[in-house]
């Protein structure tokens, strides 16, 4: 069965009261629970992973890595489809982050981009990303949307493989 990363970066955990005029009142469980449940029907699973600490998540994606692409035999069953990230403060200050999604990257694997709010529209220090230069795609200021929209465009990947 195909997988799809979703990773969810600081404070994100607390989705549903934190300035729900910026991100909206869905917790990130709501989000996650919409996003599998549109998964299944394509037989895709999704493996969810949220933390606050930088480096939690960069072992993560390390212990991913490791899994789904140093070992090009043992995925016969086992296929990484694709990577859906909001990396949230960290979009603007990791480069650390930027270096363990590039290795998915060189592997072909689609990166997705994803803010609840508009960056662009909000102060100027949230306008640079540091992951946007290797993502296949940036979603931003679509709210939980931009969730599904990412899903939606990595379906539409896995049809053309």
């Amino acid at each position: 069965m195909n997988t799809i990363l979703v990773i969810n970066g600081p404070n994100l955990g607390i989705l549903g009261k934190r300035q729900p005029h910026l991100y909206g009142t869905k917790t990130l469980a709501n989000i996650l629970d919409e996003i599998k449940s549109i998964a299944k029907e394509k037989k895709i699973k999704i493996d969810d992973f949220q933390h606050n600490v930088e480096g939690e998540i960069i072992n993560f994606l390390n212990e991913k890595y490791i899994e789904y692409c140093s070992s090009k035999k043992e995925k016969i069953n086992k296929r990484l489809a694709g990577i859906i990230i909001n990396p949230a403060g960290y979009t603007h200050t990791s480069i650390a982050l930027r270096d363990s999604l590039e290795v998915f990257r060189q592997e072909n694997i689609p990166i997705f981009e994803v803010h609840l709010s508009n960056i662009f529209a909000r102060e100027e220090f949230r306008h640079k990303s540091y992951i946007s230069p290797i993502a296949n795609g940036v979603v931003s200021g679509l709210g939980s949307y931009g969730y599904i929209a990412a899903l939606h465009k990595i379906f539409e990947l896995e049809e053309n493989v």
